[in-house]
């Protein structure tokens, strides 16, 4: 019987996977249902890398990612980071007071967060319209990374190791007896197992109902756009989030990455690309960064 099954073959996936190996686990067996790795969330993600929450654990567990990723290349494999900072524009004093409250947790716990002026925070983005910006904060060492790059890197570090990864193999249910899950049903038929480790995404709750478990998770699109190479920006600058209409941008390449949350989007499994949601993008873009019209 193998001791683990992980499904899904995402970063999250592969980071256990790869952990549970270094523990000393040797029978580790991951399924992940697309004929390549990292083809969900992962191969989709913006790659943020912040200390800037509201929360001590999830600021605890962001201090413990960074320390992390900063060794990766040297304990798993190449991957790509740019520490670039997060930053962070604020529109209205009831954020402010909450960003205020924020920076005090984030200081408390070691994060070198600052609070800035408009005219300070404009001189990380030169082109940037700040007139209707009463503060923002900057934290200098949150960036953004190459999730794929990472998933792929644990990957290879867990496949030397033992663990045996098999993709286009689909979990279609799990298999409890008395309280307990003892394997999985599959595509490719049936493995038994000790533990299985849900890593599914946004699949997740789905694969948590085969075994009887309801998970408060559900699916959002969120889309992103990338420009054509753009010169008229600096070369370097923070992953930027204008926190009042939730747009934000970053570099991507020789471009720019821009992208927004919809409010209104329905949960779902929706892939595709909306050219409506795309102008509404792109004018708060131009709103922000005018020289990007």
């Amino acid at each position: 019987m193998t001791q683990v099954v992980i499904v899904g073959g995402g970063a999250i996936g592969l980071s256990v996977a790869y952990h549970l190996a270094k523990l000393g686990m040797r029978e580790v067996v991951l399924l992940e249902k697309e004929n390549a790795l990292a083809m969900g969330s992962t191969g989709r993600s913006v790659g943020g890398i912040r200390h800037q929450f509201s929360t001590a654990t999830n600021i605890r567990l962001s201090l413990g990612s960074v320390a992390k990723f900063k060794r990766f290349n040297e304990e798993v494999g190449p991957a790509d980071f740019h520490w670039v900072g997060y930053l962070f524009l604020i529109d209205n004093e009831a954020d402010l007071a909450d960003f205020r409250r924020n920076v005090a947790l984030q200081q408390s716990l070691g994060v070198p967060v600052s609070l800035l002026t408009p005219q300070e925070a404009r001189e990380h983005v030169p082109q940037m319209n700040v007139d209707d910006i009463i503060a923002a904060t900057l934290c200098p060492v949150d960036g953004f990374g190459d999730p794929s790059a990472i998933a792929l890197g644990y990957a290879g570090a867990a496949r030397k190791m033992g663990v045996k990864i098999e993709t286009g193999v689909e979990v279609t249910g799990i298999s409890v007896t008395h309280g307990r899950v003892n394997g999985v049903q599959t595509t490719h038929g049936r493995q038994d197992a000790e533990w299985v480790v849900d890593a599914a995404g946004p699949y997740s709750a789905n694969i948590a109902r085969l075994a009887g478990v309801e998970l408060p998770v559900v699916p959002l699109r969120r889309q992103v756009f990338v420009t054509e190479p753009f010169a008229q920006l600096p070369r370097e600058f923070p992953m930027t989030i204008d926190f009042g209409s939730s747009f934000y941008f970053r570099r991507e390449g020789p471009g720019v990455l821009l992208g927004m949350t919809d409010k209104h989007e329905p949960p779902g499994f929706k892939t595709h690309w909306d050219a409506g949601w795309r102008d509404q993008v792109i004018d708060q873009a131009v709103r922000r960064v005018p020289v990007m019209e």
